[in-house]
């Protein structure tokens, strides 16, 4: 013992190092998985569903906006040109995403 030599008392310890042999690889936070193409396709089919309700909702708000102004007959045309379009590919597509959403 007495040939160790001594430390003073206020240094601190250094940590044990150890040698990296390979890239560092952080683990991802994210909890999906891709299984295929299945998340995609979910996804994609969400965002579409979404738009087109978010259309088809703009468009009833615009026209009760449009019944309050001095523009009601273009606004109706409008009206009658949109909506059914818009009603038919809302239901397309909703009709589409819940049909093949069955596991």
């Amino acid at each position: 013992m007495a040939d160790e030599p001594s430390k003073p008392a206020d240094e601190p310890s250094k940590p044990a190092t150890t040698a990296v042999t390979g890239p560092l690889t952080v683990p991802s936070l994210r909890t999906e998985r891709l299984v295929g193409s299945r998340l995609v396709e979910d996804r994609a089919r969400t965002f579409l569903s979404r738009m087109f309700a978010i259309a088809f909702a703009a468009t009833i708000v615009g026209g009760f906006i449009g019944a309050f102004s001095s523009h009601w007959a273009e606004v109706k045309e409008l009206l009658q040109v949109l909506l059914p379009a818009e009603t038919g590919l809302l239901g397309s597509a909703l009709g589409f995403y819940f049909g093949q959403s069955k596991n």
